[in-house]
């Protein structure tokens, strides 16, 4: 029995708290082929010793997404990070993929980001040949 208090107390002690490396905001927006893309879900991956579980937001008509962590804190780490996608389409029939595979796979995408230590936005110009684009990363 006290080692379940223990293990919940520990969980609550560090799994809830919003204590931890610093997080700036992150706004961005995504086309694809000079056009919004609605209905994605952008994934921030850390790489190369960036702290976290990462970020992810979903994309507005507008193709417009604010990150959140994977606890719902908003913002990210600053450091590196492998960016993907997963599509959430909610009608009723299946619909052909928009994004090349390479864009959706969580473990090779070939697109990365670097966070600054302070607020930015992120411009995420995809096409569909899946050619890797240049994201563009400005501080605000």
């Amino acid at each position: 029995m006290w080692r379940s208090v223990y293990f919940a107390s520990v969980i609550v002690a560090f799994g809830c708290s919003q204590d931890g490396p610093k997080r700036v905001s992150v706004k961005g927006r995504v086309t694809l082929d000079g056009q919004p893309l609605a209905n994605v879900s952008v994934h921030f991956k850390p790489v190369n010793h960036t702290p976290g579980n990462g970020s992810l937001g979903p994309t507005d008509a507008d193709g417009n997404f604010t990150l959140l962590d994977v606890r719902g804190i908003s913002g990210a780490i600053p450091g590196e990070y492998r960016v993907y996608f997963h599509r959430f389409d909610s009608a009723p029939a299946p619909k052909p993929d928009l994004l090349p595979r390479s864009f959706t796979d969580a473990v090779n995408s070939p697109l990365r980001a670097t966070v600054p230590d302070a607020s930015c936005t992120v411009e995420i110009p995809l096409t569909k040949d899946g050619k890797p684009p240049k994201i563009a990363v400005v501080g605000s």
